[in-house]
């Protein structure tokens, strides 16, 4: 969706229309709102990773199904790239010890370099053991 609405950016800026995909005034997940850059000014890499969510909405089920591929999106030095989905890992300690995650193709991989200014962003989830190997399978 971010990808397709920054297509139409010049179009949307001609037509006098302001395209506002997402805006919150409060972040529990992914990169802060609005110009984050302050908060990660030598920041060269951002590897971001989210806990599962203890509650679900319509909504994130409904993007999430739009994840579905046989890879993810990153970025490296500005450009977005695909990986294999479940070929990127991390281990990321959520405060119970370390979970290991795999990369997703999550909003703030596009969105991310606007609000940091960081060029190489990675987002990662904390998968279940079914869910890695269902996420890999897709491959």
């Amino acid at each position: 969706m971010f990808l397709d609405l920054m297509d139409a950016d010049a179009d949307a800026k001609a037509a006098g229309i302001m395209v506002m995909p997402a805006s919150a005034s409060h972040r529990r997940d992914g990169l802060p709102a609005g110009d984050g850059r302050q908060a990660v000014a030598d920041t060269m890499r951002l590897r971001l990773g989210i806990s599962r969510a203890q509650v679900i909405t319509r909504g994130s089920v409904e993007s999430a199904s739009r994840l579905v591929s046989p890879d993810v999106l990153i970025r490296r030095s500005g450009r977005l790239e695909r990986a294999p989905a479940g070929r990127l890992a991390h281990a990321f300690d959520f405060g119970e010890g370390l979970v290991e995650t795999a990369a997703m193709s999550w909003a703030d991989v596009v969105t991310g370099e606007f609000t940091t200014g960081v060029s190489d962003i990675e987002v990662y989830s904390e998968l279940g053991v079914p869910g890695r190997g269902a996420y890999r399978a897709r491959r």
